[in-house]
This record gives C-alpha cells, structure tokens and sequence, in this order.
C-alpha cells in the first residue's frame, strides 16, 4: 500500500535542494625535531633543540552570496607552509631549595617571513621537604590558524587577492604564581593563579566584535579576510587541585578554575570571549576490586560542572523580516547558556594471564541523561528560535585484548 504522509527522511516534491556553501579545510603536517642536553655539574643543566614543521594543506570553500546573487569564495588554495622553532633552556641549582629555569624560545614562519622571539625565566623554591612556591614570568607567540593567511577577498572586478598575507603572530605575556602541597602520603594540593595580556591580535579592518581569540568556539574556524593585528585580550584566574595517587586500590582527581577572559575587537568595545565561563569543576575517581583468580573489577566516574557557554543572541524580529537568521552583534557574548553538567560511568572487568589481558568495559556517557544547550538557530518555517541540545545518554560498550 501507500501513504499520503512523509516521514522523517522524505523531501517534498516542492523543496528543491540549494547548495548554501560547500569547502573542504584539510592539513597534513610533519615535525622534525631535535634536542641537544648537556649536564655542567649536579646543579647546572643546558637544552637545546629545534622543532620544523613542514605543514600540507588544501583549502576550498565558498558560500553563495544573496545580495550579489552569486557564488563568492573565501579560500581557494593549497601547498605547503613551514614554521621554525629554536629554543634554549638553562637550569640551575641555589643550594639545596632554589631552582631557576630560563630561557629564550625563537619562532620563524616562512611562509612570510614573520618572526618571534620569547624570552622566560621561572623559580622554585622549597620551603619544606612537602611544600614549595613557584613563579614564572614570560612571553610566548602563537601562529594565527594557518587558513586564515589564505583567505581570499573579492575585487570589484572579480579577481581575488589574499589579504591576510601578512599576518604576524599574537602575543601574549604571561605571569604565574603557584603553590604545592603534599600533605600526605600519595595526597597532593595545589593552586595557582595566573594573568595572560594578550596583543596583536587580528581583528577586522571595519568596525566589529570579530576576533581570532574566538576561533574555534564553534567547531570550526570562521574563514574571514581584511584582517590587522590590532586587537587585545586577558585572562585571569585561579585553578586548585587536589589529586590522590592511586594507592589501596582507589584514586581521586578534583580540579576547581575560577576564571575571567575578555577581549576587544576593532570597535574597541570589551567584551566577554566566547569561551569565558567563568568557572569549570572537575572530578575524576576511580576504584579497583580484586575478585580473585586474576579478576578485577573497577569503577570509574567522572563529573563535569562548568558555567555555561557564551554566545551571540538572535536577533528575533530581525530575523523574521529577512526570514533569516540575524545576530544581535551588539550584545556579542554577553547571555550565556545555562550552566553545563555531566556524568560520566565507566564499569569493567580486566581478566590477567600471564601473556595477554583480556578486558571488557561498559562507558555510559552522560548517565543522568542532563540536557545540555549546544547552540540556538533560527526556524525559518516557525519564525522562531529553537535551542539544540548536546548529547544525551550514550552507551558504549567495549572488549580489547592487550598483549
């Protein structure tokens, strides 16, 4: 027989399918590394090495443009880039509590020549056998992601140059301050803040929230041109840990980070980072039974509970008069989704032999079935907004042999 309705996986005749973008963001990368060590004496230590890395890449992508009524590429390139690493690190020892780490970090893109040289020093100094502080001042640079350099933009007569060329690194200084405590036997406290000044920075030539400190927020990175590195940014913060080393049978990890992080784009507003969530709590346990005849059984959990993801709101009336989604950039970062919660389960049971390991777990992620926000989008068929969940419970079973 037939039926007159669709399911879920049917297309009405009257929707003709309309290709809106399409590309292709692939990267093959090989490192060479090298390291010299050269021990002066108990106290004295040098390290110097070198990282190349030989990156393949072939980007491709286009969206189809409404207002030109056409098809207008972002990147359109493959080849190689190469970056050069050359670091030097020089340890030493003042008596018996003070040790000082320095050391200067040189980084070279070849690809346009640009150039980084960071200089760092970092101290550790014992106060007792189980406690001491650490301190750590320095600077370090980061490539932009590599398909940013090729983004290409449109000319009036049709031709495509690449202006983000040129672009230099980000810089960012960094000041650390720490303090550690074994307390116990296989027990172990630690904390530490931290303050990360972030510049040079692109950002776009026009006025805008855009910023690279934002890439990757979303899964993927966001292909723009007419960049400049003029934009800024911090972070700080504070992160504890307590940490129990496996011993009788059990271990425990608990991490706690309270933190802070804004940027500016080219309108020179400061915002939240698309990644400031403020606070992160992490537990880790685990605990193993011996059944005997070589069996073990053990349990493991995990619990997750972080603020909520920043994002850009839906401009709702906006959006029903284009009869497409419209972002309300004024307000870029500043709501935030519902905090996040997770727990994950893993059971198994390990069987030992002398030559192999026989093992078979059952991982249920999520197990409480919480949902979690991803994102929201635009129902153009609604007029309304729809919130997307993350995933729900999943269970996944598993059996490996280790030899």
């Amino acid at each position: 027989g037939t039926s007159s309705q669709l399911d879920s996986l049917q297309t009405p005749k009257k929707v003709v399918p309309f290709r809106t973008f399409s590309g292709e963001l692939s990267e093959q990368r090989v490192i060479l590394t090298s390291n010299i060590n050269k021990k002066f004496s108990a106290k004295s230590s040098l390290n110097i090495g070198m990282y190349f890395h030989n990156i393949g890449f072939n980007y491709n992508n286009e969206f189809y443009n409404r207002p030109l009524n056409l098809y207008t590429k972002l990147i359109d390139t493959k080849g190689l880039a190469q970056l050069l690493e050359i670091y030097t690190q020089w340890q030493y020892r003042i008596g018996s509590r003070l040790t000082i780490n320095s050391g200067l970090h040189t980084q070279v893109f070849l690809y346009n020549g640009t150039r980084a040289i960071e200089p760092r020093i970092g101290m550790r100094y014992s106060l007792r056998a189980n406690q001491s502080i650490n301190f750590g001042i320095g600077i370090h640079n980061q490539l932009q992601p590599l398909s940013l350099y090729f983004a290409d933009t449109r000319l009036n007569n049709r031709t495509y140059i690449q202006t983000n060329k040129n672009l230099d690194f980000s810089t960012s200084y960094h000041a650390i301050m720490g303090y550690d405590w074994s307390f116990a036997p296989n027990w172990r406290l630690k904390a530490e803040t931290y303050f990360q000044l972030i510049q040079n920075v692109p950002v776009t030539m026009r006025q805008s929230t855009y910023s690279v400190l934002n890439a990757g927020a979303n899964f993927f990175i966001p292909i723009e041109d007419s960049l400049q590195n003029k934009g800024s940014g911090y972070n700080y913060g504070l992160e504890l840990t307590l940490e129990k080393f496996y011993s009788k049978g059990y271990y425990m990890l608990m991490t706690t980070s309270l933190f802070e992080s804004k940027y500016k784009g080219s309108d020179g507003i400061e915002r939240n980072t698309a990644f400031n969530g403020n606070f992160v709590i992490n537990l880790l346990g685990g605990k193993e039974f011996n059944l005997g005849k070589g069996f073990i059984l053990d349990f493991n959990l995990k619990q997750t509970f972080a603020g909520g993801r920043r994002y850009i709101p839906i401009n709702l009336a906006a959006s029903k008069v284009n009869k497409n989604e419209v972002l309300d950039y004024n307000q870029a970062f500043d709501p935030q989704f519902r905090p996040y919660f997770r727990s994950d389960l893993k059971i198994g049971i390990r069987k030992d032999t002398k030559k192999i390991t026989h093992e078979f777990s059952v991982q249920i992620n999520n197990i409480l079935d919480q949902e979690n926000i991803f994102n929201q989008t635009f129902d153009r068929t609604k007029s309304e907004i729809i919130t997307n969940n993350q995933q729900k419970r999943l269970i996944i079973p598993q059996y490996r042999i280790l030899f």
